[in-house]
């Protein structure tokens, strides 16, 4: 567009001069100008963009652990707070309700929400803004038991190699991160890993539920068979299977416009 403008910007320029040095065409440059001018009129936008208020509603179902699920359990849903929720250019957080408030024009943007603290993972949703209006976003949380553990020991590079085996809820879409596991050393010593980092002895077990780690990156249909290949350092003696765990999501988006 900008080159379109500097080139009939030059156009008038030129006219103007060929008016100075030749009056005896005076209404022939003047009717050629004129349209000139209203062609540049015309490709500079002159409205001011109409902006409208949105309500960005985030919601937490909790759905504790299993090896199986159908999907369809329900649960109470609950604020997710202070997240941040990004429209475009325009950022907010959330308050104790679960509630974003933003203006901005109408248009198509990336809706993003950053989970689980400011280096959390970003889920994104393509949102379409035609009117004031809310959009409600649950986020039902499976923590996926292991069904199958599979040992491989590398005596020569001091490691086990842990295969480890999840079932995806019956039905439904779901986003899948990665896994927690829990285990025992020789020694008796409890380790956790989680985000390729082992701690030990600092968190107990019935505390490592907290410790999600979500990838939004790919979607996976339920019923599904998932299969993962940890490293661990050492040769963990037990692990346990109760305590081991995939986080898994799927959610629901309801968007309300008060067009």
């Amino acid at each position: 567009m900008w080159k379109k403008i500097t080139l009939t910007g030059i156009a008038i320029l030129l006219l103007s001069l060929a008016f100075l040095l030749f009056p005896s065409n005076l209404s022939i440059s003047q009717d050629i100008i004129a349209q000139l001018i209203q062609n540049f009129r015309q490709i500079i936008p002159t409205e001011e963009p109409e902006y409208v208020k949105l309500t960005i509603s985030l919601m937490e179902v909790d759905l504790g652990h299993s090896m199986k699920y159908s999907g369809n359990e329900s649960a109470l849903a609950t604020p997710i707070r202070h997240t941040y929720v990004r429209i475009g250019g325009v950022v907010s957080i959330t308050n104790d309700q679960g509630k974003a408030y933003l203006i901005l024009p109408k248009g198509n943007y990336t809706l993003s929400i950053i989970r689980r603290g400011l280096r959390g993972p970003v889920w994104t949703y393509p949102l379409n803004i035609v009117s004031d209006g809310q959009v409600k976003i649950t986020f039902h949380l499976f923590r996926l038991e292991a069904s199958k553990m599979d040992l491989y020991p590398e005596p020569f590079k001091g490691t086990t190699n842990l295969k480890i085996t999840f079932t995806l809820p019956l039905s439904g879409q779901y986003y899948i991160g990665k896994p927690t596991i829990t285990y025992y050393t020789a020694w008796g010593e409890l380790k956790i890993l989680y985000r390729d980092i082992e701690v030990s002895n600092s968190i107990s077990l019935q505390n490592i539920w907290s410790l999600i780690d979500m990838d939004y990156r790919k979607v996976e249909a339920g019923g599904q068979i998932i299969e993962f290949t940890e490293e661990v350092r050492g040769f963990p003696t037990y692990v346990h299977p109760r305590f081991s765990f995939v986080p898994v999501e799927k959610v629901e988006v309801e968007e309300e416009w008060f067009s």
